[in-house]
C-alpha cells in the first residue's frame, strides 16, 4: 500500500450545529476560536451568495470564541454548502482573525477552498463582507 493512501491522512472532522428554521432555511451555527483577543466582538458579515441562498456572518462572542453562522436555502449538510462554507472559514481567517480551532478541532483539518480555480468570492456570484469597515484587523 503507498503511504499517500493510508488511513493515517483521515480526520473526523464535526460539522456545526444545524436547524431547521421556520421559514424553512437552515441554519448551521459553528464554533470559532481565536487567540485571547482576536475574537471579534461585533457582528461582521462574511459572505453572501443569493444564487444558491446562503450567507454567513460571525456574530459577536468572547474574547476568544465567536460563533460563524451560516444560513441556508438548501439543507446544511447539502453539497452546495460545502464550498461556502470553507471559503467562509478562509475569509474569516485571512480578513478578521487567525482562527485557531473549528468545532474545537485544529483549523488545518478543515479545508480553506482557496483552489485557484474558484473565483473569489467562491463562484463570483456572491459578495464578501468588508470585515475592516467594522475596525476587525485584516492582513
Amino acid at each position: 500500500m503507498k503511504p499517500e493512501y493510508s488511513a493515517s491522512f483521515l480526520r473526523q472532522t464535526k460539522w456545526g450545529d444545524f436547524r431547521e428554521l421556520d421559514s424553512g432555511e437552515w441554519e448551521t451555527v459553528w464554533r470559532i476560536t481565536f487567540r485571547p483577543g482576536d475574537s471579534p466582538q461585533e457582528d461582521v458579515d462574511i459572505l453572501n451568495d443569493p444564487s444558491i441562498g446562503f450567507r454567513s456572518r460571525l456574530r459577536g462572542g468572547t474574547e476568544e470564541e465567536t460563533e460563524l453562522v451560516v444560513t441556508s436555502r438548501e439543507h446544511s449538510m447539502s453539497a452546495v454548502n460545502y464550498p461556502p462554507t470553507y471559503s467562509s472559514f478562509r475569509i474569516v481567517n485571512d480578513q478578521v482573525a487567525e482562527i485557531q480551532q473549528i468545532q474545537g478541532l485544529p483549523r488545518d483539518w478543515y479545508p480553506r477552498s482557496d483552489d485557484a480555480s474558484v473565483p473569489p468570492p467562491w463562484r463570483g456570484g456572491g459578495t464578501v463582507g468588508s470585515a475592516s469597515a467594522i475596525g476587525c484587523r485584516t492582513r
